[in-house]
């Protein structure tokens, strides 16, 4: 019988959190009962919790020795958070950034932004962590979009289409002001003037999104679309501002990571759907992070450093 991976996947969540919590230094005796209650109650949590335990002691021996910066990094709350981390260890090994890199034209480093303009006239805004190649020919104008978030501002000519592919969708502009976001399977496409259409693996999924309308697709699922999007919100980052109107938190950490050198996790589930909201300096997101665990009554581990854990 094979094992239920719901499951599994729920015990490793639990042994990280406890690996976690036991190096924090921070753990009382109640805990300490808790996790043994919780190490006994099966062989399985016993086997992924030792498993994880060994596989931790490895990878802090390999960034004892790595020559990456580890600002206010400490031996108890680098261990506790590389233990909390490694649930999600292998996503950075899979992560083709160095390969888009390869191929782009252009990059942005992580809470870099750049202008470009292009020579038909049109002009990109690139946001952080973001990589694009220009393909333009006789019959057409293409960016593929590798990775990230851009804002394109279209140069008028009908015998050439403007494109922006990104993995198996393209987004074919009819108008002149939009934005493409394509972080890992999320995907995003707002319109500010005019219209574009949108297909995925050659399937038309909007024939026609207009001026203050927002698409999203999330790689399960029919496409969403918000025929009143924000378009303030969609654009904050041009402002070096983030804006959540009641984001769960889940998704809130996924946006601050994608601004901010280094990972934050949250290892509360039961946290993710928390509401967050308000108007937040892209500047001070270490002081967002300190704000946001107090008001949800959560921990921090190694707060101002590279590695930050939520529980």
């Amino acid at each position: 019988m094979n094992p239920d991976p719901t499951q599994h996947q729920r015990i490793q969540e639990e042994a990280a959190t406890w690996l976690a919590k036991l190096n924090s230094g921070e753990t009382t005796f109640e805990e300490r009962e808790q996790f043994s209650r919780w190490v006994g109650q099966s062989q399985e949590n016993r086997d992924v919790y030792f498993a994880l335990r060994k596989r931790w002691q490895h990878l802090n021996d390999a960034l004892d020795h790595a020559p990456l910066p580890k600002p206010r990094y400490s031996k108890y709350s680098g261990l506790a958070l590389v233990a909390s981390l490694l649930l999600v260890v292998s996503l950075f090994i899979l992560r083709n950034d160095i390969q888009n890199a390869a191929l782009a034209d252009y990059t942005t480093a992580v809470g870099e932004q750049k202008l470009l303009t292009l020579a038909d006239g049109s002009t990109v805004v690139m946001n952080t962590d973001t990589a694009l190649a220009v393909a333009y020919s006789q019959g057409e104008r293409r960016i593929r979009l590798l990775q990230g978030e851009a804002e394109f501002i279209v140069a008028h000519d009908r015998s050439r289409p403007f494109v922006v592919s990104s993995k198996n969708r393209t987004v074919t502009a009819l108008g002149t002001e939009f934005s493409v976001a394509s972080w890992e399977d999320d995907f995003t496409v707002t319109v500010f003037a005019s219209a574009v259409r949108i297909a995925q693996d050659q399937e038309m999924v909007a024939d026609r999104l207009q001026q203050g309308q927002q698409l999203v697709l999330d790689g399960a699922g029919m496409p969403r679309i918000n025929q009143h999007a924000n378009l303030q919100e969609a654009l904050a980052w041009r402002e070096g501002k983030l804006v959540f109107t009641a984001k769960p938190l889940g998704e809130v950490i996924k946006e601050i990571n994608r601004y901010r050198p280094g990972k934050l996790i949250l290892l509360s589930p039961a946290a993710a759907s928390k509401p967050v909201s308000g108007i937040f300096d892209r500047q001070q997101l270490n002081n967002l992070i300190s704000v946001m665990a107090g008001e949800m009554n959560l921990k921090l581990v190694n707060r101002t450093g590279y590695w930050v854990a939520m529980y």
